[in-house]
């Protein structure tokens, strides 16, 4: 509801409007991380999520250690390949489901 006010008072309200957000999709399922076939490169894949638009992709070096920014995002398919990595290290990833207003919470891969 909007009013408006001025110096002669306050008028009547306006009519009402409303909006009601969506949910969440469901997180994405089947998280694997493979070695890409580039050097330094790893492809993470998942199984597609309802309501999904797109995917974020989180990465880290240790277990439940991928932070708050992603490392891919934006991602329109059920697989990214994360490269510049370190050859010889453990990675670990965690991938959401975007939609149109809201986010899944993160799938944890079987690293």
């Amino acid at each position: 509801m909007v009013k408006a006010v001025n110096n002669g008072g306050e008028s009547a309200k306006s009519n009402e409007a409303k909006a009601t957000l969506a949910a969440a999709p469901a997180a994405p399922a089947s998280v694997s991380a493979t070695t890409g076939s580039a050097s330094g490169s790893i492809t993470v894949s998942w199984s597609a999520a309802s309501g999904a638009a797109s995917y974020n992709v989180y990465a880290g070096t240790s277990s439940d250690g991928e932070g708050a920014t992603p490392k891919v995002s934006g991602v329109k398919t059920t697989s990214a390949t994360i490269s510049g990595l370190v050859s010889g290290k453990t990675y670990y990833f965690q991938v959401t489901a975007v939609g149109a207003s809201a986010c899944s919470k993160r799938q944890i891969d079987g690293s």
